[in-house]
């Protein structure tokens, strides 16, 4: 997570698909106001938390996070994705089943493509 969740702005729109754009601003605050631009052009207020191995997003609607730790030659590394609103929660009971297992595992793939590259 080191080498690929820094630089949130840079590094979410390759992480997550429907994500063309993650402002977060420039700074060492741990809590920082992202605003998430979708690829049509809609907007989300996300807090983030970040620090030394671990990132926690939220918005109305969404919560993700990751966190990292070394483990012998490699790294352990954890994600979550979900969605908030009681509203939401079927289309995430039909989508975790038949999706989910396949965009987590991309989603890892993809970090650690993006961890590569940064090295």
């Amino acid at each position: 997570m080191g080498a690929a969740a820094p630089d949130l702005s840079a590094e979410r729109p390759h992480l997550v698909p429907l994500l063309r754009e993650f402002r977060v601003p420039p700074g060492d605050s741990e809590r920082k106001e992202a605003v998430a631009v979708g690829p049509l052009g809609t907007r989300d207020a996300f807090e983030v938390r970040l620090s030394p191995g671990w990132c926690l997003m939220q918005s109305g609607l969404i919560v993700g996070g990751m966190a990292a730790v070394r483990e012998g030659d490699g790294t352990r590394f954890a994600v979550l994705g979900a969605t908030r609103p009681s509203a939401l929660r079927p289309v995430q009971r039909v989508y975790a089943p038949l999706l989910g297992r396949r965009r987590g595992r991309a989603f890892l793939r993809t970090v650690g493509q993006r961890a590569r590259l940064r090295l």
